[in-house]
């Protein structure tokens, strides 16, 4: 619903976001909606789900989470205790790997940089959102957005070649070069 060229159907995501169960998603799939209205929710997100409000920010805006707009990373000090052989695994996300922004910096950006996404519009990495854009994002993109930019590039245009969006990534970019 996220990438729907219904404005409707974007604003119904965007509700989601104030959902507990569902909020993480939420925010991941706005970054599929390219307008300057989830950009916005993303913004107000950045306290609560800022690694993944940030990427999604980035998939709208082209924005990229480093330098001073990412937190240095945290390292464990001697006095923490190590996982022991006992304990249950760690609990790992999909989004623990991504940048962590600093939220005053990011949203300090947004205030600037909002002047050059039209509302109403949709955008893909900071550019008009068309085929040619969903094409270069199949490359470019994350692995996690690659299948949903695939099936709306597939919505707007025909005899697009075939590529396992499931499979490895150093497979599913040889098969989009061979393409």
């Amino acid at each position: 619903m996220a990438s729907s060229p219904d404005p409707n159907d974007r604003a119904l995501v965007r509700t989601k976001v104030a959902d507990p169960e569902v909020a993480v998603s939420a925010l991941w799939a706005l970054g599929f909606a390219g307008d300057v209205d989830s950009a916005e929710v993303l913004i107000e997100a950045l306290e609560e789900a800022g690694q993944v409000a940030g990427e999604a920010l980035s998939a709208i805006t082209g924005v990229v989470v480093e330098g001073s707009l990412r937190k240095p990373g945290e390292t464990h000090g001697p006095d923490q205790e190590e996982v022991g052989l006992d304990d249950p695994p760690p609990e790992v996300r999909t989004e623990d790997a991504l940048p962590e922004p600093v939220v005053e910096s990011l949203r300090d950006w947004w205030s600037k940089a909002r002047g050059r996404f039209r509302p109403g519009m949709r955008y893909l990495y900071g550019q008009p959102r068309s085929p040619e854009t969903l094409q270069a994002a199949l490359t470019s993109a994350p692995t996690w957005r690659r299948e949903i930019f695939a099936l709306e590039l597939a919505s707007t245009k025909a005899g697009l070649p075939k590529v396992d969006l499931q499979g490895w990534a150093n497979e599913q970019l040889k098969q989009l070069r061979r393409a």
